[in-house]
This record gives structure tokens, C-alpha cells and sequence, in this order.
């Protein structure tokens, strides 16, 4: 007899050390026909019924084959980048978005500002993770353009990255995002540094 959804997410619990999954369920009745809707909390989530049933148990199924299916995706999400962390490069709109915890991850990061910039970098100089590149120019979007040109130098010259890290709130980024895209390359970008520092947790 095959396992059920509700098998395999408790043993997918008890295998990683996770609190078993707790089941909650309520029915309404429809004419003569009751429908039965459930949820499941697990790993600090909550998952909930797409559809009604007609009985219970195929609530319950239904309701953990969504979450079981989830938790195996995220996973392999991070083990997909656990096994890509050298190869991976983080473009920094340093001017714009400037860190608030030290760059301590084994990546290759490239921070973007004008050389006006009273932006202190100082404390990046000894770091061999961190590169800083400048650029002679005070307008408004000129760390934007040194970012995108140096981002098509990386592409030329070391065509085996194939993933790149954004973090920049301003129009130019989503469109190197695309560009890179378009070019087969795989891309996370990143509006704000708490959204990135809590990626890079999951590391």
C-alpha cells in the first residue's frame, strides 16, 4: 500500500528534528452534503485546503501533500545554492543601499559608487571577498551605469558564473536583471539589505 502525504511529511519531520505536523479541520454543510476543510501547521508555517472534500481524511491528505511539497522544494532550493557558492557574484548599488553587517559570506562581492561619494569603504580594504569599484562622475546614476558595464565585462570574461546576486532599489537594476536573464544567466535581485541578509541565512 503507498504511503500518503500525511506519512511522508511526518517522517520528513522526524528525519530534520521538526515539531510533528498539527492538523485542524472544520466542515460545513451544504443542503444534506457536509465539505471538510483543513489546515496543517508545520516548520513554523501554515498551509490550507485548495478545495473542498467530502470527507476528512482526503482534507487532510490533500492539505499535506501541499505542504510536504513545499518544504522539499525550499529544500532543494537550498541545496541548490549551497553547491553554487563559489561561483555565485553580488552586485552592490553600495551608494544607494549601503549594508549594515559585514560582507562574512565566502561570495564575491562588487560594490558600485562614485569616487564624490562621501561613503566610507575603508573598512572593506582588507576584506578579499569585497571589491570596490568607482566611478569619476557625480550624476545621480552613474554608479548604476559602472555596475552595468562591469557586470558585461564579468560576462565576457568569466562566462562559467552563471549566478548573480542584485541589491539595488533603482529602475537600471531590474533591467540588468533582464539583460542577464536573457543571457542565461540565474538571478536573485534584491530591493532592500534585510531581504538579502535573510537569504543569505539560509545559506
Amino acid at each position: 500500500m503507498a504511503k500518503s502525504f500525511k506519512n511522508y511529511l511526518q517522517e520528513y519531520c522526524m528525519k530534520n528534528k521538526f515539531s510533528l505536523p498539527r492538523y485542524y479541520s472544520e466542515y460545513t454543510k451544504k443542503d444534506t452534503e457536509i465539505f471538510w476543510k483543513s489546515r496543517v501547521e508545520v516548520c513554523d508555517s501554515v498551509f490550507y485546503n485548495k478545495l473542498e472534500q467530502t470527507r476528512k481524511v482526503n482534507a487532510e491528505e490533500e492539505v499535506a501533500g501541499i505542504a510536504y511539497n513545499f518544504l522539499i522544494n525550499e529544500a532543494e532550493k537550498k541545496i541548490e545554492y549551497s553547491q553554487i557558492k563559489p561561483e555565485i557574484i553580488v552586485l552592490v548599488d553600495y551608494e544607494n543601499m549601503q549594508p549594515e553587517f559585514v560582507f562574512n559570506k565566502p561570495l564575491e562581492y562588487h560594490l558600485f559608487l562614485s569616487c564624490f561619494s562621501s561613503v566610507n569603504t575603508s573598512k572593506f580594504q582588507n576584506n578579499p571577498n569585497v571589491n570596490i569599484h568607482l566611478i569619476e562622475s557625480g550624476n545621480s546614476d552613474s554608479s548604476d551605469h559602472l555596475m552595468t558595464y562591469e557586470t558585461g565585462k564579468m560576462i565576457i570574461t568569466r562566462p562559467e558564473i552563471q549566478y548573480y546576486f542584485i541589491i539595488s532599489r533603482d529602475k537600471f537594476s531590474s533591467i540588468l536583471k533582464t539583460m542577464l536573464e536573457n543571457d542565461g544567466k540565474k538571478v536573485k535581485h534584491f530591493k532592500d539589505m534585510l531581504s538579502f541578509k535573510n537569504f543569505l541565512e539560509t545559506f
